[in-house]
């Protein structure tokens, strides 16, 4: 099988070429294969995984496929951790498609990642196995971990349970909204909205109080979404907080998400936080006009006479196209 959309794009610098790798890999001698390997783990980009994909399906009964398999899975790993922001979304399929090729001999490699002492390696295999979060198996093994010892990896794994397609219960949902960790409690609350559990508008109430505005933001947002009767007052509540212009920038993206252009009275209330003193109140406010779009835009554009101030938010307009 080759993978069409590894071919170009993708290329770093590295000693070895394409063609001694190819050749060392399918050396009769262990040694060569071994220096191929050995290279690919330390070198390795993701254009090499089509010749991977190739040697899998090749490798007779005296060739160790899982170290193919190892090397497969380093190679993810590692462009994974340093180039993942420019990892655009049809490069990701790919690498779905590639996981799922090999699942299940990938998912055993990870379950031994994810029992390492170190944790660096444990989070690397909660990345790749984040690739494949619609995988039943990789479900139960995301909660498996939702208390492990590990802040980070709490953190990324309720996160992770976001995107699966399956409810997560409810008595689960309210233990890690008692974590101590902070990214864990705003990341169960997105899995809350996400899953539409209204039956937990009461728990999410609680965190209208917090101190953390990220927190608060997210449990607002949430109950916004599930019908909560009250936001209007929560959302003055943390658009009046002086002392912590976090809040006020918040209420503002809090807004931008989940008001429409109907919302006249949110609409009003974001033109007055465009010339907030806090640059980022100001910048949360404006975008959050952007996104709402139609009147919101227009109703932005009145409120600013200065032309360099006009200037600048275009710019932000563009860059948020």
């Amino acid at each position: 099988m080759t993978f069409q959309f590894l071919k170009k794009g993708y290329i770093s610098q590295y000693n070895m070429d394409t063609h001694t790798i190819r050749n060392y890999l399918n050396s009769a001698e262990a040694k060569k294969r071994q220096k191929a390997l050995d290279y690919l783990n330390e070198s390795g980009n993701i254009t090499h995984l089509n010749i991977l994909i190739d040697k899998i399906q090749t490798c007779d009964s005296n060739e160790p496929r899982k170290d193919v398999l190892l090397t497969i899975c380093t190679i993810i790993k590692n462009n994974l951790m340093v180039n993942y922001d420019q990892i655009n979304k049809d490069l990701r399929k790919g690498l779905v498609k590639i996981l799922e090729f090999l699942d299940p001999e990938i998912l055993e490699i990870l379950i031994t990642d994810l029992k390492s002492k170190d944790d660096n390696i444990r989070f690397h295999a909660l990345q790749i196995l984040s690739l494949l979060g619609k995988n039943n198996r990789v479900i139960i093994i995301l909660r498996d971990l939702v208390h492990d010892k590990n802040e980070l990896v709490r953190a990324t794994v309720v996160s992770l349970l976001k995107e699966t397609p399956k409810k997560i219960d409810a008595e689960l949902l309210k233990s890690l909204l008692n974590d101590s960790n902070k990214r864990v409690k705003a990341n169960t609350i997105e899995i809350i909205e996400a899953m539409g559990q209204t039956g937990l508008i009461k728990v999410l109430e609680v965190f209208l109080k917090s101190q953390n505005n990220r927190i608060r933001a997210n449990a607002l947002k949430a109950l916004w979404k599930l019908g909560y009767a009250k936001i209007q007052h929560e959302i003055d509540n943390m658009l009046s907080d002086q002392e912590n212009f976090l809040m006020r920038a918040s209420a503002c993206w809090v807004i931008g998400e989940c008001a429409t252009e109907s919302d006249h009275e949110y609409l009003e209330i974001l033109s007055q936080f465009i010339h907030d003193e806090e640059t980022l109140v100001k910048e949360n406010a404006i975008k959050a006009q952007i996104k709402i779009g139609g009147t919101s835009i227009k109703s932005l554009l009145k409120h600013i006479s200065d032309p360099k101030e006009a200037k600048r938010i275009q710019l932000i307009m563009s860059q948020n196209e």
